[in-house]
């Protein structure tokens, strides 16, 4: 088999462009219960961040920060995701804190209107 030659243009290739999946990443801090989650934010993602706050919880924290302000992207099954997480604490009698970019709300939302 014959190997490719080792020029500039084989060694110089472009970086993958928008469509190519960031890398997940979290940094825990178990003093205060944080969790800094950066990359971009799926189903398979938000799996890993439910096992993270599970195990905060079961340490005994009441309270988790979530900060996702190093997110760069969140799709439909990562955003449900986020939400059963929150709604899975809240019922437990937990807060989980949501740290979003600037412009972006995080807050309960508003109970629907009778009507």
């Amino acid at each position: 088999m014959e190997q490719p030659e080792d020029d500039e243009e084989s060694r110089t290739r472009p970086a993958p462009g928008p469509e190519a999946a960031a890398a997940f990443s979290q940094v825990v801090d178990t003093r205060v219960g944080t969790i800094r989650a950066e990359g971009d934010l799926t189903g398979a993602s938000a799996h890993q961040l439910r096992g993270t706050v599970d195990a905060l919880r079961g340490a005994g924290r009441p309270g988790v920060v979530l900060d996702l302000r190093g997110i760069g992207s969140v799709d439909e099954d990562g955003l449900s995701s986020v939400e059963a997480i929150r709604a899975a604490v809240e019922a437990d009698g937990g807060r989980l804190t949501l740290l979003v970019p600037d412009g972006q709300a995080s807050g309960p939302r508003p109970a629907p209107s009778a009507g």
